[in-house]
């Protein structure tokens, strides 16, 4: 579900906040809610070609020196949980340019990308929405 799509400044980007609605056989469902800067159908796509959907959330990495970095950061459902990707080419970093690129860079080594990553996220996850905000959209 979309809720709110909106740009973000002089990035030519959207800001789509999703929420993710996961069914239990009892009690409320499990809920995922996140912000991400990718059109809602770049959001949920099949890359194993195994008939689940992967999660990308993509995000802007701005802390690197004098350079910018689009971070698609892949998730796989499992039951009601969202579980992050982490291979050698997951997340992927994309350095943000004036000219369209969508390579991924090599700017910096798979332990760097992995070190910065997880320094940007911290202790965050993927937030799960309380029921009475569930409620709110119901």
């Amino acid at each position: 579900m979309e809720l709110e799509n909106g740009g973000f400044g002089g990035l030519n980007a959207g800001l789509t906040q999703v929420l993710i609605i996961l069914p239990q056989n009892e009690g409320d469902p499990t809920i995922h809610s996140f912000w991400t800067y990718a059109n809602i159908k770049d959001t949920f796509v099949d890359l194993d070609h195994d008939g689940s959907a992967e999660v990308i959330i993509t995000d802007l990495y701005s802390r690197a020196s004098k350079h910018n970095y689009w971070v698609h950061d892949r998730y796989e459902l499992n039951g009601t949980a969202l579980i992050p990707v982490r291979t050698n080419d997951w997340p992927v970093w994309v350095w943000f340019t004036e000219k369209e690129n969508h390579q991924s860079t090599s700017h910096f080594t798979r332990a760097e990308k992995d070190a910065m990553w997880a320094e940007w996220l911290g202790d965050r996850t993927i937030p799960v929405v309380e029921t009475a905000e569930l409620r709110r959209w119901q």
